[in-house]
């Protein structure tokens, strides 16, 4: 019961005021929107010291695409309850489509148009996570809570953004720092980041 308790606690979320902008006419932009990729994230760690670097990188790897899954999951729901009118492309052909043409080319390593052409699709979805530690969808890291191993906080600041492929501007764009107990799997971070984030999205029906 003492455990329990202390898990409960753990899960308090503190987050502090997001910035959204939203380019001139973006809401009328974006409905002309007719299918979206969300890349894989962009994810990087708060180095600490005697970190192996190399268990961060591949760590960080593993994340970027659990990201993109919660986020697709969740634009899916999104849209499966009638408040988006947009389609989102298959992150299984997203991923295919962008290996192919591009191999292991980091995202930030490339122009919009590049990317737009290659996906043949609207607008994409970036997204960036600076976290204070990896995550993992397992239970090893919610017991290292528990024991103080890794502290009972994390931090995440977190950009989401989509861009217009007709003409390769920023369309809209959601920065958010988020700190708690709760921030433990992808999948709990893109809850908290997701239930604010997508309700500002210009995708939403008017």
């Amino acid at each position: 019961m003492k455990n329990y308790t202390i898990l409960i606690l753990a899960l308090i979320l503190l987050s502090s005021c997001a910035s959204v902008y939203l380019a001139p006419n973006g809401d009328q932009i974006a409905q002309n929107h007719q299918t979206v990729a969300i890349l894989k994230s962009d994810v990087s760690y708060k180095a600490r010291k005697n970190d192996d670097l190399n268990a961060l990188n591949s760590s960080a790897e593993s994340n970027a695409y659990e990201f993109q899954q919660e986020i697709y999951k969740w634009m899916l729901t999104r849209k499966s309850s009638h408040n988006f009118n947009v389609n989102f492309q298959d992150i299984s052909e997203t991923n295919s489509k962008y290996k192919k043409a591009f191999g292991d080319t980091n995202i930030k390593e490339l122009a919009t148009e590049e990317i737009c052409r290659a996906l043949n699709v609207d607008g994409i979805i970036i997204s960036n996570f600076y976290l204070s530690k990896p995550m993992s969808n397992g239970g090893a890291l919610a017991l290292g809570l528990l024991t103080g191993v890794y502290g009972a906080t994390n931090e995440a600041i977190v950009s989401i953004a989509i861009k217009n492929c007709e003409d390769k501007s920023l369309l809209w764009q959601y920065d958010h720092k988020l700190q708690g107990g709760l921030l433990t799997t992808p999948s709990s971070l893109v809850d908290a980041l997701m239930r604010n984030a997508s309700k500002k999205m210009p995708y939403n029906i008017k």
